[in-house]
């Protein structure tokens, strides 16, 4: 799935966002639950976070779990480094497990606390920071240093001047951090706010369950919607354009009927809209 969508103006910079790099045996679910216990912070599993592949013109999936701190104008994402396609969101940081992202003014400060708190979970081999390094921090020094002259009369003087500035060495963090900005920011632009139904289960999904998932793909693939990679932990479905009063009926009943055969599944849904469109359409959106 290429990007199509309009991209976003440009708004997060680099000194704006820790990225730091989590090892460990725990699933998603159950890492989250824990930051949130040390941290106070309200993860939930969100919609799969997109990472774009340049050279194959193809856009990744990867569970996400997403927390927003609006007192302190924080963002908040715990991002899997895997995919069940066997992809890498960081591709030379495959020893990470998880990639843990804060994004705001503050987020150093934020990002420091994380990494000592996040040490006292159990089954957390290592946490390290990807971005930024001490090293990256700054991209440029100026130094100024004396100058022995002579006067218009000859007499020495002393004045001090500016050297050029010379770059200074970029650390090898192996993350193409533009790329994860703007991946960041079509996430935020785009992906949060898409039409999409979104089932999150709070149990991992069987072998017979996933399999039953696979023939509703099957149904849904003669509908006008983008089938998004499934995980363990939930299934994620995109609608492209508009959708009939019929279309939905088939799509809300085809689920329940696969949903009603594997129990226990929790779903929980909330804030269901529907936007009139030509008197015969109208646009479907779901959120959780």
């Amino acid at each position: 799935m290429s990007k199509e969508l309009k991209s976003i103006s440009s708004e997060i910079t680099s000194n704006e966002l820790s990225i730091i790099g989590i090892s460990t045996t725990l699933n998603g679910l159950s890492l989250a639950q824990s930051i949130n216990s040390l941290l106070n912070t309200d993860l939930r599993l969100c919609k799969d976070f997109e990472s774009y592949n340049k050279e194959e013109n193809q856009s990744y999936c990867f569970k996400n779990y997403h927390y927003s701190n609006e007192i302190h104008h924080l963002k908040h994402f715990l991002i899997s480094n895997k995919n069940n396609d066997n992809k890498l969101l960081i591709k030379t940081h495959i020893k990470y497990d998880y990639i843990y992202v804060i994004i705001g003014r503050d987020n150093n400060i934020y990002a420091s606390d994380f990494t000592e708190k996040i040490k006292k979970v159990q089954n957390i081999q290592l946490v390290r920071n990807i971005h930024p390094t001490s090293t990256t921090k700054e991209h440029f020094k100026q130094d100024v240093m004396p100058v022995e002259m002579l006067d218009i009369f000859g007499n020495p003087s002393i004045t001090p001047i500016k050297a050029k500035k010379t770059p200074a060495k970029k650390s090898e963090t192996g993350i193409a951090i533009k790329q994860f900005i703007d991946d960041i920011e079509y996430y935020l632009g785009n992906v949060m706010s898409n039409k999409r139904i979104f089932l999150a289960y709070n149990v991992v999904l069987s072998s017979e369950i996933l399999s039953s998932i696979d023939k509703l793909y099957k149904h849904f693939s003669k509908e006008n919607i983008s089938l998004i990679p499934k995980e363990n932990y939930h299934l994620t479905l995109q609608f492209i354009g508009e959708s009939t009063f019929k279309q939905i009926n088939n799509i809300i009943s085809s689920t329940k009927e696969i949903l009603e055969q594997s129990q226990p599944i929790e779903v929980e849904i909330d804030k269901i809209h529907y936007f009139p469109n030509n008197g015969k359409h109208l646009t479907f959106t779901l959120s959780i």
